[in-house]
């Protein structure tokens, strides 16, 4: 009589809760688990109740105890994990999810929410080896799709900055192929085509950039491209269209030196350094160094061997208010020029 009883409890907290009424199902299941125990799957609705009201504290301690009860089965693991989740826990999230992962190695669910953790712990490469295989296991799912997406512009982002602009390129043009329209997309790959010398391509996405944005500095790049390009006219009459719209713009002449020292210095002034750097290439070099070691004092943290201007410089210091820039020739590993800058008495 009592067994029957339980069911029909059980099935009425499971109705509540496909319902969205969790209140409703947190007082059947609770009353379950305080009478019997031979219904331990109430125990993992009730966390999972908990989970959907936000109250993921309590969602954690009573998954747990699932967990002890029935160590099993995989569910109590991906949804402790899940609520870890929630509470941005993200290492003990992996903790558990992957001891879901040990007992159900074919779950999309649970590879996408390894692939998030680590997404969130700012390790993109692990996160894309999950993702890959959510996706692999769910190709119709839009939602893990979408993070695998995500994931993928995190780790472009992430070899831009490290310079690596051959792999930042292909995950980019994987990403143009996956939606035409994103405008990082578009920002990102005129950068780094220019960067890897294909003028005409850089200009191609920063056209499509403008389209999706009415930036001045983006207008005010494509006339750096158009001189660096050999379309000086072009560049000039650009130019000349943007200091009728744009005040600022006055004082700049088409010449791709001065077009690229007022993009670095604006991009600096927005506190986006590696565009900065990557915008002040030009043949003289005259700022460079100087945005280089600004970007550095900036995030002191970044390490000097990895931030993005080490490929083509090496800064050290000299003096207490003076460093030495070096270009350094990659194939010949010869040092060419060498300068050195006040930067306390010198503005940027």
């Amino acid at each position: 009589m009592k067994d029957q009883h339980f069911k029909e409890l059980f099935r009425k907290a499971v109705a509540s809760g496909g319902n969205g009424d969790y209140k409703k199902a947190i007082r059947f299941f609770s009353s379950i688990v305080s009478q019997t125990d031979t219904y331990p799957q109430a125990l993992l609705y009730l966390g999972r109740s908990y989970h959907a009201l936000g109250e993921y504290e309590r969602a954690v301690t009573i998954l747990k105890h699932f967990i002890n009860r029935r160590p099993e089965l995989s569910a109590g693991y991906f949804f402790l994990g899940r609520s870890y989740c929630a509470l941005e826990q993200y290492d003990r999230a992996v903790f558990y999810l992957k001891r879901a992962r040990l007992r159900d190695n074919n779950n999309p669910h649970i590879e996408s929410f390894l692939g998030l953790s680590y997404l969130k712990m700012r390790k993109p490469e692990k996160a894309l080896v999950f993702l890959e295989q959510a996706v692999h296991l769910d190709p119709d799912n839009t939602s893990i799709y979408t993070g695998y997406l995500n994931a993928l512009a995190v780790q472009g982002v992430r070899l831009f900055h490290l310079s690596d602009m051959d792999m930042a390129g292909q995950i980019f043009r994987f990403l143009e192929k996956a939606d035409k329209d994103s405008l990082l997309t578009h920002i990102y790959l005129g950068i780094i085509e220019r960067e890897l010398g294909n003028i005409d391509k850089a200009i191609e996405h920063t056209d499509l950039s403008i389209a999706l944005s009415d930036d001045p500095l983006l207008k005010l790049r494509k006339s750096s491209l158009l001189y660096q390009s050999g379309r000086r006219k072009e560049a000039a009459d650009s130019l000349e269209t943007l200091k009728q719209h744009y005040p600022e713009f006055q004082n700049i002449t088409p010449k791709q030196e001065d077009l690229n020292r007022f993009l670095a210095v604006s991009l600096f002034q927005e506190n986006k350094y590696v565009k900065a750097i990557h915008s002040s290439t030009i043949k003289s070099q005259s700022q460079r160094p100087k945005l280089a070691w600004r970007y550095h004092k900036a995030r002191p943290k970044i390490n000097l061997i990895k931030s993005p201007f080490s490929r083509n410089w090496t800064i050290c210091p000299e003096h207490s208010h003076k460093y030495k820039a070096s270009k350094i020739n990659k194939r010949t590993n010869k040092r060419i020029t060498h300068a050195t800058y006040c930067f306390h008495n010198r503005k940027l």
